[in-house]
């Protein structure tokens, strides 16, 4: 198994966190549609070997399906965040006791906890941890960057629609500061902001937060994302030059493992693009060569 996917089937917050990617892009390639899945329901039907067909607008489809284990059978996640909630909640109670709650490490693994709570629906517990983490992160004096920006990040993402931009904008100041320190998490903190303001219109200033993200990043998966909301913002302003650039640095960064069925997504969002700015013969190579095997 590849390292990579080792480490997201062991960390719930990773996991969880990919699938919530997997719903961004439903939010952006679909937006005629509203009714979208949970992270739930795509696990369920993930785990249970299911290729689920994820619509991206103008009633096309793209499948995606569970990463396979060394026998070739679907990993089974929704047995592993079932079974990892009671087990990080009893890590959150060891913590708590040995560091005391404002702890860094007590911090991280609340973030485990409420990675599970909203995995299983339980979102006003996910909402009081990440609000109580985000009052740590705020006003510590020597919490470390890496999971100060973690906690900030996991507050601003658990609001919904406007309230979400003012989060991202309330932690902005801080993602600055400690930016130098740790460069990922401001990175993917500042494409997660660049997507709402996408969201909103907000064009010019998505625009310079994605661009400032793809600065910070040299992780493989931040800079796809990062590249996906720029492009998606070019797309929107027109500019077909930019989103070719961006959309062929995409391509080579896809092509790099991990295989997953979020890069397939993306591969078949570029593939769009190429489709309605008038190079079909462009698209269906892209389609071709990330097609599921």
């Amino acid at each position: 198994m590849h390292p990579k996917l080792r480490l997201v089937l062991t960390d719930p917050i990773i996991l969880v966190l990919s699938v919530l990617f997997v719903l961004l892009l439903y939010h952006v390639l679909d937006q005629r549609h509203d009714s979208q899945p949970t992270p739930a329901d795509i696990i369920d039907r993930l785990s249970q070997g299911e290729r689920i067909d994820v619509p991206v607008g103008d009633g096309t489809t793209v499948p995606i399906e569970a990463p396979r284990d060394e026998n070739g059978k679907p990993i089974d996640l929704k047995r592993f965040l079932d079974a990892s909630g009671p087990i990080l909640e009893k890590k959150l109670q060891e913590q708590e006791q040995a560091f005391g709650a404002d702890d860094p490490r007590t911090v991280v693994a609340r973030n485990g906890v409420a990675a599970t709570l909203e995995y299983r629906g339980e979102h006003a517990r996910a909402k009081a941890l990440l609000q109580k983490n985000y009052e740590i992160a705020a006003h510590a004096a020597d919490m470390p960057a890496e999971a100060r920006l973690t906690a900030l990040q996991a507050y601003a993402e658990m609001a919904t629609g406007a309230e979400r931009l003012a989060a991202y904008q309330e932690i902005l100041p801080q993602v600055i500061n400690y930016a130098a320190e740790a460069p990922e998490q401001a990175s993917a903190i500042l494409a997660g902001m660049a997507n709402e303001q996408l969201q909103m219109g907000q064009l010019d200033q998505a625009e310079s937060n994605a661009r400032l993200s793809l600065t910070m990043t040299k992780a493989r998966d931040q800079r796809i994302q990062s590249q996906f909301f720029l492009t998606s913002i070019l797309f929107r302003k027109h500019d077909y030059a930019g989103v070719r650039k961006n959309a062929e640095e995409m391509l080579v960064n896809l092509r790099t493992p991990p295989d997953s069925p979020q890069d397939r997504l993306v591969a078949h969002f570029i593939a769009k693009m190429y489709a309605e700015m008038g190079d079909s013969d462009r698209a269906e190579e892209i389609e071709r060569e990330f097609a599921p095997q």
